[in-house]
């Protein structure tokens, strides 16, 4: 196993998480635990992370729980509070909480490589012939009642200001903190895939991403652990312009036609986009929700060794969520198989007294586990 891209992960003040510390992690990660212990939070931080605090990121995981109605053309400051705050601890900024401003996500110990997101107030301020903010210094003011201090948001990259302003900037088109002084940082290649599986858009836009190259052949190798008779995939449809979506679809082995891929059945949707998404990942990360989600508990170690072995080719850090005792089985399964006893951890997350913590089992502690049925979901 090479350099990861984390080796630890910190996460403080993040929705569910007011300190969770995992102080090792494998190339392969796989996070359970009971429901609303923060398995999908913590996939949201870690797209948050290698996004490098990139708004339409959080735009689109504010979305997704539908947290964002306050980015609207007729919101006020209240409301624009009201979407954001869900990202905290405990909902609670701007003084609500004593420690709620402010939420980190990053490797352990390391503040260099830390992504810090910061509530603040800004002031506005008018020269005559255009208007600018700036950080504002001392006690916040009261929301109601002034017009020249707006509720925002700072976002810094270990000593590096990413992205500064007025929480009035966001909005669901795309207008985001528009500041040529600060220079947004790039971050690194990150896939997400939701519960329920990637839409046809992302789908055709990975699929352009690795035609006719050599991670085209490992799609199609992934293709094979539920169907050996796929011998070809392609997407049909327009390509450009509007139009009804592409659809991917397969040549099946003395089969004349192509046949759509759904055709064949989720597990088949569900495995191409996993694939498809590991393969788009190189040198950066893989996130799934889920990941069995649609799949018999008999294609998992053939999937789990897949994913084994592409990403330590192509250095993908995967992080993949499951409430599934078989999962947990081919996960295991794999890496033994594989002789990947080092590359794999088995995170799980379970409230003590409140807070969340992690049980962390390495391959040898989950071969026991698995072997005596001791139950680590």
């Amino acid at each position: 196993m090479g350099d990861l891209i984390l080796n630890s992960l910190e996460i403080e003040g993040f929705r569910a998480f007011d300190r969770l510390t995992i102080e090792r992690l494998g190339q392969v990660n796989l996070i359970v635990g009971k429901n609303n212990v923060g398995k999908s939070c913590l996939l949201e931080a870690l797209r948050i992370y290698a996004r490098r605090g990139s708004p339409e990121t959080i735009r689109d995981i504010l979305t997704s729980r539908d947290e964002s109605g306050g980015f609207d053309d007729q919101a006020t400051e209240v409301d624009y509070i009201d979407a954001v705050k869900h990202l905290f601890y405990e909902r609670k900024i701007f003084g609500e909480h004593p420690d709620g401003d402010t939420f980190k996500i990053g490797p352990a110990g390391e503040a260099n490589l830390q992504l810090v997101v910061s509530a603040q107030w800004f002031e506005e301020i008018d020269d005559g012939r255009r208007k600018s903010w700036r950080p504002s210094e001392g006690a916040p003011p009261p929301i109601e009642g002034t017009n020249n201090f707006l509720p925002g948001i700072s976002i810094t990259f270990g000593e590096k200001p990413v992205i500064s302003g007025p929480l009035s900037r966001f909005s669901l088109d795309g207008r985001f903190f528009r500041y040529p002084t600060l220079q947004r940082e790039s971050g690194i290649a990150c896939q997400f895939i939701p519960s329920d599986g990637l839409n046809e858009d992302t789908l055709a836009e990975l699929w352009d991403n690795v035609t006719l190259k050599p991670e085209e052949e490992e799609v199609l190798e992934g293709m094979h652990i539920i169907e050996p008779g796929v011998e070809r995939i392609s997407l049909i449809g327009p390509r450009w312009g509007r139009g009804r979506t592409r659809i991917p679809v397969v040549k099946m082995r003395n089969v004349s036609e192509p046949i759509p891929l759904r055709s064949l059945g989720e597990g088949m949707t569900r495995l191409f986009g996993i694939v498809l998404a590991l393969v788009n990942a190189r040198d950066g990360l893989l996130l799934v929700d889920e990941v069995d989600s649609g799949l018999h508990y008999t294609v998992h170690p053939a999937l789990w060794r897949l994913v084994f072995r592409v990403a330590a080719h192509l250095n993908v850090q995967v992080f993949a969520t499951t409430h599934s005792w078989d999962c947990i089985q081919g996960f295991q399964q794999a890496a033994q198989e594989l002789g990947n006893n080092d590359d794999g951890m088995l995170v799980r997350l379970e409230r003590r007294q409140g807070h969340i913590v992690p049980i962390l089992f390495d391959m040898s502690r989950l071969g026991i586990a698995t072997r005596q049925e001791i139950e680590v979901r």
